[in-house]
C-alpha cells in the first residue's frame, strides 16, 4: 500500500522549454496581478510536440483541465496536462486534497468562498445528502490571460505563437 508522505517529483528536461517558462512568468500578468499558476497543455502532433501556456483564472481551471503533473519552475507552479480529444474525459485527476491544498495557497479567494459553501452545506440537510467538494468550488472566470504556444520539434523550439 503506497503511504500518502510518498511524494514524487517533476522536472522540467528540455532547456529550451523551461526558458520559455521563465519568460512566460517573468513578462506576462495573471488577470488578478498576483497568482501565478501555469497551466500547460501538451499536444503531440506527429513530428511535432505542442505547449500552449496560460495562466489559470481560478481552481476551476484546474478541476476543469485535466491536470497530469504538477511541479515547479523557479518557485512558480506549473500544472502539465496532456491533450485528450474530449478533455472533460479524464482518467487521472488531482485529489481533493492536493486541489484544496492549491487553492488554499494560490487561490485564497475562491478558498474562502469554498469554506462559506462547505459550511452552508453542513447546515444544510437537503444539500448534504448530494453535496460534493467540487459543487463549492466558485463559479469559472471567463476569459483567460495571454497564450502562447510553442511548437518543438526534436526537442527544438521552431514557431512560438503569442495571442489572448
Amino acid at each position: 500500500m503506497e503511504s500518502k508522505d510518498d511524494c514524487f517529483t517533476y522536472s522540467v528536461r528540455n532547456m529550451v522549454l523551461k526558458e520559455q517558462i521563465i519568460k512566460y512568468f517573468n513578462t506576462v500578468e495573471p488577470l488578478d496581478g498576483q497568482h501565478k499558476v501555469l497551466l500547460i497543455r501538451v499536444t503531440d502532433e506527429d513530428p511535432f510536440v505542442i505547449y500552449g501556456l496560460r495562466y489559470a483564472t481560478g481552481i476551476q481551471s484546474l478541476n476543469y483541465g485535466q491536470i497530469h503533473t504538477v511541479t515547479e519552475v523557479q518557485g512558480n507552479t506549473v500544472c502539465v496536462s496532456y491533450n485528450r480529444v474530449d478533455r472533460r474525459v479524464n482518467d487521472f485527476h488531482l485529489s481533493d486534497e492536493s486541489m484544496l491544498k492549491i487553492m488554499k495557497s494560490k487561490f485564497p479567494d475562491d478558498y474562502a468562498h469554498f469554506q462559506h459553501k462547505m459550511r452552508v452545506k453542513k447546515n444544510d440537510t437537503v444539500l448534504r445528502k448530494e453535496f460534493s467538494q467540487e459543487n463549492a468550488y466558485p463559479v469559472p472566470v471567463t476569459g483567460g490571460t495571454e497564450l502562447w504556444v510553442l511548437k518543438f520539434k526534436d526537442g527544438k523550439l521552431i514557431e512560438k505563437e503569442i495571442s489572448w
